[in-house]
C-alpha cells in the first residue's frame, strides 16, 4: 500500500513542446476561436508547425491550456524564453515551465485526470 501511495504522488513528464513567441501571441489572440470547451489542445510538429485541437482528439501528453493559461504564458514568455523558444513539460499533473535560472514553474492543469477515483 505505502508503495502505491509513493507512484501516485510523483509527477511524470510525458513529453515536451516548444513554443515559438509567434505561436503563443496567435493563441492568445485567437483562444476564443478555438477553445472547445473553455480549452485548446495542441499539437506541436518536429517542423515548428503547430495545430489547435487536432481531429478534436486528446492524448494524455498533449498540451491543453484554458484562457488565463495562455495568458500568463503570453505575459511571462520572455522570462522563461532560452534562444526565442519556451519549453513546455506536459505531466500527467498538468503543465510546467522550466526555468532557465533553475528549477520550474507550473503553468496549469485544464481538466482534471480522467482516471482519478474517489
Amino acid at each position: 500500500m505505502l508503495q502505491k501511495r509513493v507512484c501516485e504522488t510523483r509527477t511524470i513528464v510525458g513529453a515536451k513542446a516548444a513554443f515559438t513567441k509567434d505561436m503563443v501571441v496567435s493563441l492568445n489572440e485567437h483562444f476564443d476561436d478555438l477553445a472547445v470547451d473553455g480549452v485548446v489542445a495542441v499539437k506541436v510538429f518536429e517542423d515548428g508547425s503547430w495545430r489547435a485541437n487536432p481531429d478534436h482528439t486528446c492524448t494524455q501528453w498533449l498540451p491543453e491550456f484554458t484562457k488565463d493559461m495562455v495568458e500568463t504564458l503570453h505575459e511571462y514568455f520572455d522570462f522563461y524564453a532560452v534562444d526565442g523558444v519556451v519549453t513546455i513539460e506536459v505531466s500527467n499533473r498538468g503543465l510546467w515551465l522550466p526555468n532557465p535560472m533553475a528549477g520550474r514553474q507550473f503553468l496549469g492543469l485544464a481538466r482534471f485526470p480522467h482516471d482519478r477515483r474517489h
